[in-house]
């Protein structure tokens, strides 16, 4: 039969079992083969071996299915196994030890397969122990010199590290020098261990004091200085070797320092010897806190017992507010202070200049209006100014506003300001009415001045004498009342501001003489 022939069958009679039998063929034929061959997963572990592998190591294939390769091959790690996996196939000579013993010469062929994302070594083994002792001094003499290399290098190595290590403990010793703050190791009979300068000079020992329990003049020196002896007895001698802990401890002493210091076990592999203690001087620190305290405190008094309403705020969130916020607004101070949105509050902010305020002044004025809690809205006249450190919020910046209450004054105002706009314009009303009556009074007036003029023509020689006086007399009056119009017109104007202020230069003297005279 060719090959087109057993193909044709092939297709003939393929049925779903054919894999299967495909498979015992196989393993059929893997096993019959003279050669070693086995399978290799992650970490050179067997997968697969056939019947030559188990006879050729001597071990069963369920100890060999639970062994790695470098468990036989005894070269396993003088190859470079990084190379062999970046090839495809590669062959190349190994040791192998049987479970007897026994040690012998292999030839290996390796390939390299990928199955479902999965990557598999398929190798063939044959034994070729007659060049085993030509590998094996050859081996030995390479592993040697190998051997010898690697001594100079571990030595180099060596060397090297003892230089690190020396630097790093000079520089651990010049950092623990240097440091502001004190440190000391104990142990657990009560014996200083070690301590830096700083340490020394903070509780300013003499040189001839020995740091040590079993030292009665070292107990009193510390216990002369400390206004609690027991405390410091019960933190540095009386130290349990169990004290897995750490701690944070303040010491008052007589001369008015204070000391805070902190406390850790102290490890050797894996074992607690004794306990280090940092220690650092927080006098200063200390006086500050207990000021602004005080100053806390002042604040509050004033705070609490004053009618002008003083609020804290931080962003859009109240921070404090005294009692008469309450009073004010209505609301509790639980309300305002748990998660109340100011904006809820505050409708809106105008500044006010005020005439003397100081350039260097560090606050500004405004006119705040509120809505309390029933609706109505009041007004405050308001100081703002930002705290950028004296209160503690988190150190972020802070709004403080004291104001007092301006809600009648408001009112007052908004009346007396329409109060004046009614009077402004009863102003203009009666500028307006003046200046119509002045008019209409000019219009007889320049009729009368007019008929006087043209009856003065018309006098003759005989009565001139008689009417000449009267006819004066007429236009002395109808100019009286002409200057009174013009009066009560400039008054109007003056009254109405409708007058532009034009100023000329002055003979003053001859002004005053024009009035003497």
């Amino acid at each position: 039969m060719n090959s087109g022939d057993y193909t044709l069958a092939r297709s003939k009679t393929e049925s779903a079992l054919q894999p299967e039998v495909e498979m015992k063929f196989a393993h059929f034929l893997i096993n019959q083969a003279v050669d070693a061959a086995f399978c290799l997963g992650a970490n050179a572990q067997f997968v697969y071996v056939n019947d030559a592998t188990c006879l050729m190591t001597e071990y069963s294939r369920q100890e060999l299915l639970s062994m790695r390769l470098h468990d036989i091959d005894v070269d396993f790690s003088l190859h470079n196994w990084s190379d062999i996996n970046s090839q495809d196939s590669l062959a190349f000579k190994s040791r192998y030890r049987t479970k007897g013993g026994r040690i012998f010469l292999g030839e290996i062929s390796i390939s390299y397969v990928k199955q479902q994302d999965m990557e598999f070594g398929c190798a063939f083994v044959r034994e070729i122990s007659g060049e085993i002792v030509e590998l094996s001094v050859q081996k030995w003499t390479d592993e040697l010199k190998d051997a010898k290399d690697n001594l100079q290098q571990e030595f180099s190595q060596l060397k090297a590290k003892e230089f690190e290590l020396e630097t790093s403990l000079f520089l651990l010793n010049s950092t623990l020098e240097c440091t502001a703050i004190g440190i000391v190791a104990v142990n657990f009979e009560g014996d200083i261990l070690s301590l830096n300068q700083k340490y020394l000079d903070m509780w300013e020992i003499p040189e001839s004091l020995i740091l040590s329990k079993k030292c009665p003049r070292c107990k009193a020196f510390f216990e002369n200085q400390l206004k609690d002896p027991q405390a410091f007895n019960r933190l540095i001698w009386e130290v349990s070797s169990q004290a897995d802990f750490e701690s944070y401890d303040i010491l008052e002493l007589k001369d008015g320092r204070v000391f805070a210091q902190y406390s850790k076990p102290q490890w050797l592999d894996e074992q607690i010897i004794g306990r280090v203690w940092s220690i650092w001087d927080i006098t200063e620190s200390k006086r500050t806190e207990e000021a602004l305290q005080l100053n806390a405190s002042r604040f509050r008094i004033l705070a609490e017992t004053t009618d002008a309403s003083t609020f804290l705020i931080q962003g859009t969130r109240l921070c404090y507010i005294n009692p008469a916020v309450e009073q004010l607004t209505g609301y509790t101070k639980e309300e305002l202070l748990t998660g109340f949105d100011i904006r809820r509050l505050i409708k809106s902010k105008k500044g006010r200049q005020i005439r003397k305020q100081e350039e260097a002044a560090n606050f500004e004025y405004q006119e705040i209006n509120i809505l309390t809690k029933n609706g109505t809205e009041r007004w405050l006249a308001c100081a703002v100014t930002m705290l950028d450190g004296g209160l503690d919020f988190g150190g972020k910046p802070v709004e403080m506003i004291a104001g007092i209450d301006i809600t009648d004054y408001k009112y007052a105002e908004l009346s007396l300001n329409q109060a004046l706009e009614q009077a402004k314009q009863l102003s203009e009303l009666r500028a307006r009415f003046l200046s119509m009556v002045c008019h209409q009074f000019r219009t007889p007036l320049n009729i009368v001045s007019f008929s006087n003029s043209l009856l003065k023509e018309e006098v003759d020689k005989r009565t001139q004498k008689k009417i000449q006086p009267l006819l004066d007399h007429i236009q002395k009056a109808t100019e009286q009342l002409s200057q009174m119009l013009d009066d009560i017109l400039f008054f109007s104007k003056a009254e109405s501001a409708k007058i532009n202020c034009q100023p000329q230069p002055l003979e003053l003297v001859q002004f005053c003489n024009d009035l003497v005279a």
